[in-house]
């Protein structure tokens, strides 16, 4: 079932830099956001494989705590083994495991590479750090996929020319799920 988009109520009127300005004032607040394009893209990852919830719900945020796309297999037979007797839960395995390919089969189609991207989401989210939580009244919470050309802009400004392809297909592929889930484009806590 896919659910209708929210109506968002961004500015399109400003930019994303003068969000960003309006929200802090450094200039290091701007290559984070390239951070947070990987950092997001990676949580909603993890979230449709393992949650399935609303991004509202605090368990939901710690249940992924430590769990990286990159060692998602690994890390799904963690998630299904019983914690008494060590049993492999093979019911939720396979679920598990539908879900990692359904939602590789789904990003592939924007450029994603399994076998490259969850390392570059690492390096990236290393190099530049995150943006700080915007506050609720923060029209950053409302960016949506209606601002993918602000973003793809601020990326071809922001990234070195080596990285400018692969955060793109990181921003392409957040966008394709913001789309898909009627969510905004950065879930925050």
């Amino acid at each position: 079932m896919v659910v209708a988009p929210k109506k968002l109520s961004f500015n399109a009127s400003r930019t994303l830099a003068d969000d960003l300005r309006r929200e802090g004032e450094t200039e290091q607040w701007g290559k984070r956001i390239l951070g947070e394009i990987a950092y997001q893209l990676d949580r909603r990852i993890l979230r449709y494989i393992f949650c399935r919830l609303s991004h509202n719900n605090q368990d939901n945020q710690q249940r992924i705590y430590g769990y990286y796309v990159g060692s998602i297999e690994e890390q799904i037979i963690e998630n299904c083994k019983d914690s008494r007797s060590g049993n492999l839960d093979l019911d939720k395995k396979y679920l598990l495991e539908f879900r990692y390919k359904h939602i590789m089969l789904f990003l592939r189609d924007a450029g994603y590479d399994k076998n490259i991207h969850p390392k570059v989401t690492k390096a990236l989210v290393n190099k530049y750090g995150l943006l700080p939580t915007p506050g609720p009244r923060s029209s950053l919470r409302d960016i949506g996929p209606h601002s993918f050309s602000q973003l793809k802009d601020y990326v071809t400004k922001l990234a070195n020319a080596e990285e400018i392809r692969d955060i793109m297909v990181l921003l392409v592929c957040i966008t394709q799920m913001a789309k898909e889930d009627g969510e905004p484009i950065f879930i925050w806590g």
